[in-house]
């Protein structure tokens, strides 16, 4: 999420395409422990949410919520 709109997206077709072939994304936290950083499979869905997955054995599952 830049702030200069030069990097910007709006074409929402071509982001939930993005999604659907990339199908990953890094989860950052700064957490009591110091950052964490997650791989999980993520999805758009019909409402244009994100939504993603952690194993609950995860490091990082128990910081976010």
């Amino acid at each position: 999420m830049h702030p200069n709109a030069a990097f910007g997206w709006s074409d929402e077709a071509a982001m939930r395409s993005f999604v659907s072939e990339v199908a990953f994304a890094r989860i950052f936290a700064a957490t009591s422990s110091g950052p964490r950083v997650a791989h999980a499979p993520v999805l758009v869905t019909a409402t244009g949410a994100l939504r993603f997955h952690l194993a609950n054995a995860h490091a990082l599952a128990g910081q976010i919520g």
